[in-house]
């Protein structure tokens, strides 16, 4: 007795499409979280410190070497680090990375 087995049975064809079906019904589930959670975070006010201006003009202007020392006094005095304190620890964690 000669038995045809190429292909698959309807068994298995069915047994595919529930996997189908289940993995793209997760993935819904989760894109639609993601999506909620971010239209809610965009919708809400987040308090931020506004970002210091640095007037361009408070510095002398560079043109020998000895510029450079009151340029650098000059710049000294703005106390950027502790005015930009999250720009720097976000700097030292990408090099913590």
């Amino acid at each position: 007795m000669r038995t045809n087995s190429k292909g698959f049975t309807v068994v298995e064809a069915l047994l595919i499409v529930v996997i189908v079906g289940v993995v793209g019904f997760v993935g819904y589930k989760v894109m639609q979280v993601r999506k909620n959670s971010s239209a809610s975070t965009a919708s809400s006010p987040v308090a931020t410190k506004p970002t210091p201006q640095i007037q361009p003009s408070s510095a002398p202007e560079v043109k020998k070497a000895s510029d450079l020392d009151a340029a650098s006094k000059e710049l000294d005095k703005l106390n950027v680090e502790s005015e930009l304190g999250e720009a720097s620890k976000l700097q030292s964690d990408v090099n913590a990375l």
